[in-house]
C-alpha cells in the first residue's frame, strides 16, 4: 500500500473533506426550495433526499434535476424555476463557505505533504477560489477548480498536466469516486 504522504500530487474535494458543509449546504437548498412557495413539501423532501444522496455533484446538475424529474416541469417555466432556486440558493452558499468550520486535522494534514495540492470540487469554481482567499487557504493549492466545468474533467486535466506522477483524489462522495477512476 502506497503510503498517503508519499504522493506527488494531492487532489481534494472540498465539501466534507476540506469545508465541513454539507449539512449547511442542505439547509440552504431547503431554504431556497421552500422560499419558492410553489413545492409540495413531499417534493420538497424528494429534492433534500437527492441532493444530500448525490453530494459532488454541481448545484447546475442537481437544480435541474429537481426542476425536470421531480418538479415535472419545462420549457419557460422550468428555466424560470431554475434560475429562481439557483438565484437563492447561490447566495446563501457564499456566507455558509465563509462560516464553515475546516475540517478537523486538515490544515495539519495538508502542511505537511509535499506534493502539489490541488481542489476539484462540484461546487463554483469562482465561488471558491473567493471563499479560500478570504480564508486564508487558498496558499496550500496549487489550484482550485470547481463547476460548471465536471470534477471528472478537471481531475482528467490534472492527471494530463502532471505525467508521470503519483497522484491521489480524496473525497467523500460516489461523484468523487467516479471522478478519480
Amino acid at each position: 500500500m502506497h503510503p498517503l504522504d508519499d504522493f506527488d500530487v494531492y487532489i481534494f474535494d472540498c465539501d466534507g473533506v476540506i469545508l465541513d458543509t454539507n449539512r449547511l449546504k442542505v439547509a440552504a437548498m431547503e431554504k431556497a426550495l421552500r422560499g419558492m412557495q410553489a413545492f409540495p413539501s413531499d417534493k420538497i423532501e424528494q429534492c433534500l433526499q437527492y441532493f444530500a444522496a448525490n453530494f459532488g455533484k454541481s448545484r447546475f446538475s442537481h437544480i435541474r434535476h429537481f426542476v425536470a424529474n421531480i418538479f415535472g416541469l419545462a420549457g419557460t417555466e422550468a428555466d424560470e424555476y431554475y434560475d429562481a432556486i439557483l438565484e437563492q440558493y447561490s447566495s446563501a452558499c457564499r456566507a455558509l463557505y465563509l462560516q464553515a468550520t475546516i475540517a478537523p486535522g486538515f490544515l495539519n494534514f495538508i502542511t505537511k505533504l509535499t506534493g502539489d495540492k490541488y481542489v476539484a470540487s462540484g461546487s463554483v469554481q469562482d465561488e471558491l477560489q473567493w471563499v479560500f482567499a478570504q480564508r486564508g487557504i487558498d496558499v496550500y493549492f496549487k489550484g482550485i477548480f470547481g463547476a460548471p466545468r465536471q470534477k471528472n474533467a478537471i481531475v482528467a486535466e490534472i492527471r494530463k498536466n502532471n505525467p508521470g506522477k503519483t497522484i491521489v483524489f480524496i473525497g467523500d462522495a460516489e461523484a468523487d469516486f467516479r471522478a478519480s477512476a
